[in-house]
């Protein structure tokens, strides 16, 4: 990114480049939007785009920036609560409120997510340093454990996505008590033995299946695109490229799939049952729908490390066609939701909208899996996971965690 302008006017024409480079990443999306475009939008001279930013990608990472410091110096002005519910509801009504007001910017962070990770990173890290700020008074978190603040993060920012940008919604009322409610209480009254489930955890990733045939045509092509799409991206990802890292020429891809998109979809879906299936695996024999919920969680990691990439591939698929955020996201959203009202038992959870309780357990499990699992040179060992579930399932109720 170049300086800033030095002159008042300078300034100006920065900020109408900014402004129009939101809406425009905001109505085409990022991976589709050019300088062009922008300049357009912007009614700027391309060459005079180039004075204020060095490219497509430095604007991206403005966009995000100014929106990680308005952030973090909103939250830094809230009136201190004694109370540790009421400090993380005024939290919570002003993520949403934030987020409501600046749903193109925020959108485009969220697409950093993968086309520009240190953007991202350092918008999450910034929040989350203001968050814990004003946690670690009331005990709530501390500098050698983020868990809590990021599993806080990862609630609201679900929820404020499921229904600001997705469903175009307010969020409902009740969203900042349910979320203080999770997040004190922790997701449900039950205490299971956090340590015995994640030993159970361990020996199942040991336990490595039969060796299988060799993979069909459509199976290595499938493979292959995991690997293109999750390094190149899916914009910039190429068939020859798919077909020849699997070991064909161009051609065959076509026998196996109509189109990139085409095993874009067949790649969502694939790896949302691989998904599914080991969280049913991993919560067989379970005591309670609270142990599964523990094993489904203790699954999500496993499937982050055997996956990196497809991790990023679920993220970048919502901006290729919302349609595939569906077939993952809110799949597993109802999903779980259905599985949760029939089997839980009455009082079981903290809160009785299993909905919504299923929504912000995703946001948890994807902010702790994009944080601990993908970005950290490796996952949490056991005694770390053991807290992090605690925290999660437990919350922060002193007379219950002391």
């Amino acid at each position: 990114m170049l300086a800033a302008p030095p002159t008042p006017k300078g300034l100006q024409t920065r900020e109408r480049i900014l402004k129009a480079a939101g809406a425009v990443f905001w109505k085409t999306g990022y991976g589709a939007s050019g300088v062009a475009d922008i300049c357009a939008a912007a009614e700027l001279a391309v060459g005079g785009f180039y004075r204020y930013f060095a490219g497509k990608e430095a604007v991206l990472e403005a966009l995000v920036a100014d929106l990680e410091a308005e952030l973090s110096r909103e939250v830094g002005t809230l009136p201190e609560r004694k109370e540790l519910r009421d400090e993380i509801e005024a939290i919570a009504g002003l993520y949403f409120r934030f987020v409501e007001k600046h749903k193109e910017a925020y959108q485009v962070m969220r697409e950093a997510e993968f086309v520009c990770e240190r953007a991202s990173r350092k918008f999450y890290d910034s929040f989350a340093a203001a968050v814990g700020a004003r946690l670690a008074g009331h005990g709530a978190a501390r500098a050698d454990n983020e868990a809590p603040v990021y599993s806080l993060i990862g609630m609201l920012s679900f929820v404020a996505v499921r229904n600001l940008i997705w469903r175009k919604r307010p969020v409902p009322k009740r969203a900042v008590s349910d979320a203080a409610d999770v997040f004190v209480g922790g997701v449900s009254g039950l205490r299971p033995d956090f340590r015995a489930l994640v030993g159970k955890a361990v020996k199942l990733r040991k336990l490595r299946p039969a060796a299988k045939r060799e993979p069909d045509t459509a199976a290595r092509l499938l493979a292959s695109a995991e690997t293109v799409f999750g390094k190149k991206g899916y914009g910039t990802a190429h068939i020859s490229e798919i077909a020849a890292r699997a070991g064909y020429a161009a051609g065959t891809f076509y026998t196996c799939y109509d189109s990139k998109r085409d095993a874009l979809g067949r790649l969502v879906l694939a790896l949302r049952d691989e998904l599914v299936s080991k969280a049913v695996e991993y919560s067989t024999g379970a005591a309670s729908r609270t142990e599964t919920e523990v094993m489904a969680f203790l699954a999500l990691f496993d499937f982050i490390s055997e996956h990196p990439y497809g991790y990023k591939i679920m993220r970048e698929a919502e901006f290729v066609d919302f349609r595939l955020a569906e077939d993952f996201y809110i799949y597993i959203l109802n999903a779980y939701t259905d599985r949760m009202r029939a089997t839980a038992r009455p009082g079981e959870f903290v809160i009785n909208d299993y909905a919504a309780l299923s929504l912000m357990m995703m946001g948890i499990g994807h902010m702790l899996g994009f944080k601990y699992a993908l970005l950290k040179d490796k996952g949490p060992g056991p005694e770390e996971m053991k807290d992090m579930l605690r925290s999660v399932f437990s919350g922060f109720d002193k007379t219950k965690n002391d």
